[in-house]
């Protein structure tokens, strides 16, 4: 794998595409600024925060937003608040079971639901998605009884991948994360997702593979597929690991490109700061993808040759 200083070079230059096209068409809603917000607004470690991180979760997975954003509404229109502990109680109270039927995972035919908060639910939208509220129900029961168990690991986890790019015990640790989310559904990519809410990790999801190859390789072969288990966890672990190693050249490439980000970054004199380049930096790498701005290996490495004096982390100096 390429040196992590090489990498950055080409952070630097994606960054800077990323802003000119958030910058231009009179665009007002940039997504450097979405960017910031999620940085700064990653959630504690707590009972409280890890619900209000996971529990909408399995509603996202593997589907358009503005259909999982209709069922939130709809629960939202319900309780209120279900970020909170009247999310915990509302779907903790809900029996669900779960009939091995011989029916795919998702068959509305595999799940029951009996109280009168399913009965609400139900109500207000018939069609709700059996198989997603499934795992929200059980999740919000473990909660209940042992949610330290679960701050425990993520905090072991995230101590791994900071002192080892290559840790072998960092997959042990992600198994007892796991053990938390035994239901179908709650996969890989989906606990990533969330540990990177908290700042704790990246999402190697497809659009963050496809820019990682051509931050750390740029000649990968062209399969952009989600990658497996083991494969996102050690691209989580060599983000985590280099990125708080690197975060003074980080800084500096932020500073340097994005100056009005890097100040609203630092701006809350934080003591979980490196969580909060770390969201960043997800959020970021994913758009160089999302945006279409990482093209095939050929031409990017035309244009990274063809910008090598504008590409300098020694032309800023700052204190870090």
């Amino acid at each position: 794998m390429m040196n992590f200083s090489e990498s950055l070079e080409r952070f630097e230059f994606l960054l800077a595409q990323l802003i000119s096209i958030n910058n231009s068409n009179d665009n007002n809603i940039a997504n450097e600024t979405i960017a910031v917000s999620l940085a700064l607004n990653i959630n504690e470690l707590s009972r409280i925060g890890l619900w209000k991180t996971f529990w909408n979760k399995p509603f996202y997975r593997g589907i358009k937003v503005a259909i999982a954003d209709k069922w939130i509404k709809s629960i939202e229109n319900l309780l209120g608040n279900p970020n909170s502990d009247e999310g915990i109680n509302f779907f903790s109270n809900i029996e669900a079971q779960f009939k091995s039927n011989n029916k795919s995972l998702n068959s509305p035919e595999n799940y029951e639901f009996s109280g009168k908060n399913a009965s609400k639910l139900f109500n207000l939208n018939p069609n709700f998605p059996k198989d997603r509220l499934y795992q929200v129900c059980k999740f919000a029961k473990r909660m209940q009884l042992d949610s330290d168990r679960l701050v425990e690991n993520i905090k072991k986890l995230y101590d791994e991948f900071c002192a080892d790019c290559n840790s072998n015990d960092a997959n042990i640790h992600f198994q007892e994360v796991l053990s938390f989310f035994v239901e179908k559904g709650w996969g890989c990519i989906t606990i990533l997702h969330g540990l990177t809410d908290l700042g704790y990790s990246v999402k190697p999801d497809i659009h963050f593979v496809r820019a990682h190859k051509f931050l750390s390789v740029p000649k990968y072969s062209s399969e952009l597929k989600n990658p497996t288990c083991p494969k996102a966890l050690s691209i989580a672990n060599y983000y985590v690991y280099n990125s708080i190693l690197n975060l003074g050249d980080i800084k500096k490439i932020i500073q340097k490109v994005a100056p009005t980000d890097y100040e609203k970054l630092i701006s809350q004199n934080r003591l979980d700061e490196e969580r909060v380049f770390l969201r960043y930096l997800d959020k970021v790498i994913m758009d160089f993808s999302f945006q279409n701005i990482v093209v095939n290996s050929k031409t990017f490495s035309s244009l990274i040759d063809m910008n090598k004096d504008n590409i300098n982390l020694n032309s800023v100096s700052i204190d870090v």
